[in-house]
């Protein structure tokens, strides 16, 4: 395997799957409960978008007016607008970094941030949240997952190693052991305690948790 990064990667989708158990399962849950958020006269963002499938998917399914608009910093991951089956007209991606203050986003009933964070330096991560929060309509919603670090070691060994047991279903030892060296440089997760505390600094009160697949933690916080 080269060197992980998201600049290069192909089949991002197809790596992400194997890279994460029950990631399917995961995004199903997500697109059932998209469906209490998502109506007409709003905008649906999703931070970090990569190739778009999470947006494209809901984008399928949905009979709204409701506008969907992903956001993604690397230029390889997004997908070419032409591309896209925008027939509705209600489809846009845009290449943008979502650290900048300027984020833009407004009048939101629902934001995704699906394991985007964790790839972003810890002291910019509440103004994202920040942003989102005063963007939301109120009852609107931010789903968002991330992979945490758990604050029993004992616990933390065994997660760590059971998903190693599962990558290697996919990925040799030596590819395993590599991405993990190129992880080290872009990816900072935190404890469930440290993010929770985050959301709620940026002004979230209703927080809820409804995935979790070893260290791989999905909540659902409401405005």
């Amino acid at each position: 395997m080269s060197k992980f990064s998201f600049e290069t990667i192909k089949d991002f989708d197809k790596h992400i799957s194997k890279s994460i158990p029950s990631y399917s399962t995961l995004i199903k849950v997500i697109e059932n409960i998209s469906t209490y958020f998502i109506r007409d006269g709003y905008n649906v963002y999703d931070l970090g978008c990569s190739t778009g499938t999470l947006l494209k998917r809901l984008h399928s399914r949905d009979d709204s007016k409701a506008i969907f608009i992903g956001l993604d910093i690397s230029t390889n991951l997004l997908p070419v607008y032409e591309k896209v089956d925008n027939k509705k007209g209600r489809l846009f991606f845009f290449n943008k970094d979502i650290t900048k203050d300027n984020l833009g986003l407004i009048n939101a009933s629902i934001v995704y941030s699906i394991f985007t964070l964790q790839f972003i330096d810890y002291s910019k991560r509440l103004t994202i949240l920040k942003n989102v929060y005063k963007s939301l309509v109120k009852g609107g919603a931010l789903i968002i997952t991330e992979k945490i670090f758990l604050e029993n070691s004992k616990l933390q060994d065994i997660f760590t190693f059971s998903l190693y047991d599962y990558k290697k279903e996919y990925f040799t030892a030596v590819d395993i052991l590599n991405k993990q060296k190129d992880l080290r440089r872009i990816m900072f997760p935190i404890t469930e305690k440290e993010n929770i505390e985050l959301f709620k600094e940026a002004g979230f009160k209703h927080i809820e948790s409804f995935f979790q697949s070893l260290n791989f933690k999905g909540w659902i916080l409401l405005k």
